[in-house]
């Protein structure tokens, strides 16, 4: 099984352009599959899950940024172009907030907080990001998806700050 690990990566790093997300995905399954499943803790489980979830949104808002950097031909900056800096946008604002945000998630999970709560917050966080990068990506000014993902968001992390802090009591 290691081998077969290795000959996966190797093709990976020696990457050119075809099957690139299907080499991924089975270098994923191979990694995963070394893993022993019996002898194993979970500790951060949940934080795992939500943070998985969040990762393949930000890939996609990157993507989204690597997009609109090709077809406007600019390499650093928004080039001055509108479009280009709303998804510029979008995208900090994600890298911003969600980081901390999973901090808190971790250190509750570990913490011992309530699986019922954290799925909770972990789902309301993923919704949240969803609405906002829905509501900026329309427009710069107000929409009622960036407002509710905004206020969401500080929810999540205001729950999980205070819940933290009450772990100390």
């Amino acid at each position: 099984m290691i081998l077969k690990v290795k000959v996966l990566l190797q093709r990976f790093i020696n990457f050119n352009g075809n099957n690139c997300l299907h080499s991924i995905i089975k270098l994923i399954w191979a990694l995963n599959s070394l893993q022993d499943k019996n002898n194993m803790v979970s500790p951060l489980l949940l934080t795992g899950f939500y943070s998985g979830i969040l990762a393949i949104l930000y890939i996609a808002l990157t993507f989204k940024v690597i997009g609109l950097r090709r077809k406007h031909l600019v390499g650093i900056g928004d080039g001055e172009n509108a479009e280009l800096a709303k998804a510029i946008r979008v995208h900090g604002n994600f890298s911003e907030y969600v980081p901390i945000a999973l901090i808190l998630f971790a250190a509750f999970e570990l913490n011992g907080g309530s699986a019922q709560l954290l799925h909770l917050l972990g789902g309301l966080l993923v919704t949240a990001r969803f609405l906002h990068a829905i509501g900026l990506g329309k427009s710069t000014g107000t929409s009622w998806q960036r407002f509710v993902g905004t206020l969401a968001t500080f929810i999540t992390m205001l729950v999980l700050a205070v819940s933290n802090i009450l772990t100390m009591f």
